[in-house]
């Protein structure tokens, strides 16, 4: 197995993360530049992309550390293939995106609770669902609370500094292990292989995932905004529906000048064969210079419940860019 161990760039959902939370990654989910770590930062991605800043700082503890190397998390009640977290439950997330069609970038990074910037859904018309913060809820948080999406002064997330992920593509086994400070499980793996054995620890949490492959192509998918930019009416893609548990999804966040885990996920089974965005969904997030579509991946997934919350794990490729 040949290991890539850069630091990944983040510009894509996470999220999932039902995604922000990556990627996510997606603007639903924290970034990796912007979750709470072992140093200091701000909490704040459906699923992966960067989504802004709150200036609210984090206590500047681990997970790991804050009860002395111990944890609660337990033993996962279930894993569920072809499913993804629900965003108000998701701690963290495992991606691995093709990059061309011999190696794929692996990234990861756990929380010991779901994000406090994303609450329930604004919108939600089933396929897609508007997810919005608004800054300046809160009056001011001592230290080291942060401010939730309700307005409330909650406990900063923490990332798992000892999570280690060992992944087996066949040729053999390497384990990655949580950057010390930022939590982050990076990586690079092939992509020409029928699938890769995951199991992941953090806490005192172990999972051993199915072997699974990167979702197939969808090389008929199409995406069409109508109106523009700067006053999108309606977002659509449609492909060739399939039946094979995988799932198609996309995050739009706000534009980047007005910052904040602001955004639109879309996320449906490959079976589904399209999604559909609204003006309602779309005109909050064209601020300032416009929407920022972000692409839309297709991926084989798996959601992984512990007693903390939900992990999502994605594998798949980048289908549409933007």
């Amino acid at each position: 197995m040949t290991f890539d161990l850069r630091v990944l760039s983040l510009a894509v959902v996470l999220a999932h993360a039902g995604c922000h939370d990556g990627g996510d990654v997606d603007p639903s989910t924290t970034s990796a530049s912007d979750g709470p770590t072992a140093g200091s930062s701000s909490s704040g991605d459906p699923g992966t992309s960067g989504s802004g800043s709150s200036g609210s700082t984090e206590s500047g503890t681990s997970a790991a550390d804050s009860s002395g190397g111990e944890s609660t998390t337990g033993e996962p009640d279930a894993i569920e293939l072809g499913a993804v977290c629900p965003l108000g439950e998701r701690i963290g997330e495992v991606t691995i995106l093709a990059v061309d069609e011999v190696s794929a970038s692996l990234y990861g990074r756990i929380f010991d609770k779901p994000d406090p910037w994303i609450g329930p859904a604004e919108l939600d018309n089933g396929s897609c669902a508007y997810h919005a913060f608004q800054p300046g809820g809160c009056q001011g948080c001592s230290a080291p609370q942060v401010c939730a999406y309700d307005g409330s002064c909650v406990d900063p997330r923490l990332a798992f500094t000892d999570a280690t992920l060992t992944v087996d593509d066949g040729s053999g086994e390497v384990v990655i292990e949580a950057d010390p400070i930022t939590g982050d499980l990076y990586g690079g793996v092939a992509a020409d292989v029928a699938a890769v054995t995951l199991t992941l620890h953090f806490g005192t949490v172990d999972v051993a995932l199915p072997p699974l492959g990167l979702a197939a192509d969808l090389p008929d998918l199409t995406t069409m905004l109508q109106g523009d930019s700067t006053a999108p009416t309606a977002f659509d893609a449609t492909w060739t529906a399939r039946d094979d548990d995988s799932r198609v999804h996309t995050v739009i966040p706000i534009n980047h000048h007005a910052q904040g885990p602001t955004f639109t996920v879309c996320d449906v089974p490959s079976s589904a064969g399209a999604f559909h965005a609204d003006e309602g969904m779309l005109a909050p997030l064209a601020v300032v210079t416009g929407l920022e579509y972000q692409g839309t991946w297709v991926s084989n997934t798996a959601a992984v419940h512990t007693a903390l919350g939900c992990v999502d794990v994605r594998l798949g490729r980048e289908v549409d860019a933007p």
